[in-house]
C-alpha cells in the first residue's frame, strides 16, 4: 500500500464540496491522500460545483426565526421564546448538537401531537423543597426552565429545594438550567434521562441513554464554573449533526449494530454510543437513570414503552429530569463565596502548564469563550444541509423570514 495514503494533507481547496455521487455536501480539506484519489476518481470535483460560502446565523435572528415558527405552528410567545433562546444559545455555545439541528425533529413531533405548544403543567406532589411537575409533554426547554424557576424560589426559603419533572421530552442542553440558578447566587444541579442509545460497562448493547448531568457554580469576576456532559463519550446529537452533513465520526465515540466501532454518522446512530470513562461513565448514567426516572415513574431507559415513544411522532417521550438548586446566603455570604471561587480559580489556572496545552480552562469556560467570539463574528456558522432544511421548514408553515443574507462569500 502507498504509504501516502496515511499520512494528513493540508490542502488548499474550499470549506464545502458538492459531491455528485452522494447528491450531499461534504467538508475540506480531505484527511487522506486516499479520500482525495477517491475524489478525484470519482469526478466530485466538477466545474461549478465547488462552493465557499460560509452560512452565519446573527444572533437576534436566530432567536426571531425560531420564535416566529413555533409561534406558527400554535405555541404562546412566552413558550417560543424560551425554545428560541435554548436553541440559539446552544448554537453560540458551540454545542450545535442541541442547537438549531433539533428543529426538524420538534416540529414533527408537534405536527404529530406528541409535543403540545401549550401544555397545562401543574404540581402534582409539593413540601416545602421539594415538588412533583407534570410537564404535560410540553417542549423540554419550557417544562425545565419552569421547574428550575420553581427550585430557586423554594431554595430562597428552604437554602434547597429538588424539582421532579414527569412526562418531559427532550430538554436541550443542562448547562441552560444550572447557568440560571448562577445568575441568581445559587449552585444548580440538573441530570436527565433518555432513550437507552448507549452500552453500560461489559456490553455493546444499548442500555441507557447519554444520560447527562450538569453543575453549575457562580463567581465574581470570572465566568460562572458550568460542567455540562453526557455520559456517553460525546453526546448523540453530536452524532446526529455529522449524520447531516455528512461528516465522519472519531472511531472511539459508538458501535455499529455489529458492535463494532465506527466512524460512520449514520451506522453510529443505529448502533451504540460509547460511555466515557468506561464504568464510570456507565455508574453515573445508571444512578442518573434511577434518580430521574425511578423518581417519577417515568420509564427507565431501556423499557419498550419509552422507546416507543420517543420514536413516535404522536407520542410524548415520557422522559424524567431533575433539577436542584442550593441558595448559598443559606450557607454564607454570597458574595464572600463568589470571591473564594475565584480564588480557586486563579490558583488553578497558575500551576506549570503540560506540553502542548495552551491554558487550563475551567469547565465551560470554553463555551462561554465560544459566544463571545461568536458575537463578534456576527452570528454562528452552520452547515448548508441544516440551513436548507430551515428554509424548507420555513417554508412548509408559510413562514415570511428572509435568510438568504445569512450566506457570506469567503
Amino acid at each position: 500500500m502507498d504509504a501516502r495514503l496515511s499520512k494528513p494533507l493540508e490542502l488548499k481547496i474550499p470549506r464545502l464540496i458538492y459531491h455528485e455521487k452522494l447528491k450531499s455536501w461534504r467538508y475540506a480539506p480531505l484527511d487522506t491522500f486516499e479520500e482525495v484519489q477517491y475524489c478525484v476518481r470519482e469526478n466530485i470535483f466538477q466545474k461549478g460545483r465547488v462552493v465557499m460560502s460560509r452560512i452565519i446565523v446573527p444572533e437576534k435572528e436566530s432567536q426571531a426565526y425560531v420564535s416566529k415558527l413555533f409561534q406558527t405552528i400554535g405555541a404562546e410567545k412566552k413558550h417560543a421564546d424560551v425554545v428560541a433562546d435554548h436553541l440559539t444559545m446552544a448554537e453560540m455555545r458551540g454545542q450545535a448538537s442541541h442547537g438549531l439541528n433539533r428543529i426538524p425533529f420538534y416540529t414533527q413531533k408537534l405536527e404529530h401531537g406528541g409535543y403540545k405548544a401549550n401544555p397545562h403543567m401543574k404540581i402534582l406532589r409539593e413540601d416545602a423543597g421539594v415538588a412533583l411537575l407534570d410537564a404535560d409533554d410540553a417542549l423540554g426547554a419550557v417544562s425545565c426552565s419552569h421547574a428550575m424557576e420553581l427550585c430557586m424560589e423554594k431554595a430562597s426559603r428552604t437554602g434547597c429545594a429538588s424539582v421532579a419533572v414527569t412526562h418531559s421530552n427532550h430538554i436541550g442542553f443542562l448547562a441552560y438550567y444550572t447557568m440560571m440558578a448562577a445568575k441568581r447566587n445559587m449552585i444548580g444541579i440538573a441530570v436527565c434521562n433518555s432513550g437507552s442509545s448507549t452500552a453500560v460497562w461489559g456490553t455493546r448493547e444499548r442500555v441507557l441513554g447519554t444520560d447527562p448531568f450538569s453543575i453549575g457554580v457562580p463567581a465574581k469576576k470570572h465566568f460562572p464554573v458550568i460542567l455540562d456532559c453526557a455520559t456517553s463519550v460525546v453526546a448523540q446529537g453530536k452524532v446526529s449533526v455529522a449524520e447531516t452533513e455528512n461528516k465522519p465520526i472519531p472511531g472511539n465515540w459508538a458501535y455499529n449494530k455489529n458492535g463494532e466501532p465506527t466512524t460512520v454518522a449514520s451506522e453510529a446512530m443505529v448502533g451504540t454510543m460509547r460511555p466515557f470513562g468506561d464504568y464510570k461513565g456507565s455508574g453515573i448514567a445508571i444512578v442518573i437513570s434511577l434518580i430521574c426516572a425511578g423518581l417519577t415513574g417515568m420509564p427507565f431507559d431501556f423499557e419498550e414503552e419509552n422507546l416507543r415513544r420517543i420514536s413516535d411522532l404522536s407520542a410524548g417521550s415520557e422522559l424524567a429530569a431533575s433539577l436542584i438548586a442550593i441558595d448559598i446566603s443559606k450557607f454564607t455570604d454570597a458574595e464572600a463565596f463568589k470571591h473564594r471561587v475565584d480564588g480557586f480559580i486563579d490558583v488553578v489556572k497558575s500551576f506549570k502548564l503540560a506540553p502542548d496545552t495552551e491554558q487550563i480552562y475551567m469547565p465551560g469556560e470554553i463555551e462561554f469563550n465560544k459566544v463571545a467570539a461568536n458575537r463578534a463574528a456576527g452570528g454562528f456558522e452552520i452547515g448548508p444541509n441544516l440551513y436548507q432544511k430551515l428554509k424548507n421548514i420555513r417554508d412548509q408553515y408559510g413562514m415570511k423570514f428572509e435568510m438568504d443574507h445569512w450566506k457570506h462569500d469567503d
